[in-house]
């Protein structure tokens, strides 16, 4: 319990800053969607061309 309470009077700052400012979102979401896709395509690009991807490396220069 004393951890929690620890955390809750550490975020005191930033909910006083929220409460001043009603057009400040509580959370980031929005934010969090957006680079969604990104994060996603950077997983998947890591694996291109490895034997468990079963797909060939991709070809960027004439061979």
């Amino acid at each position: 319990m004393a951890k929690a309470i620890d955390y809750a009077l550490g975020q005191w700052s930033g909910l006083e800053v929220f409460l001043q400012n009603g057009a400040i979102d509580i959370d980031n979401n929005a934010v969090q969607r957006a680079i969604r896709p990104t994060k996603l395509g950077a997983k998947n690009w890591l694996f291109i061309g490895s034997k468990p991807s079963r797909q060939p490396p991709l070809r960027t220069s004439p061979a």
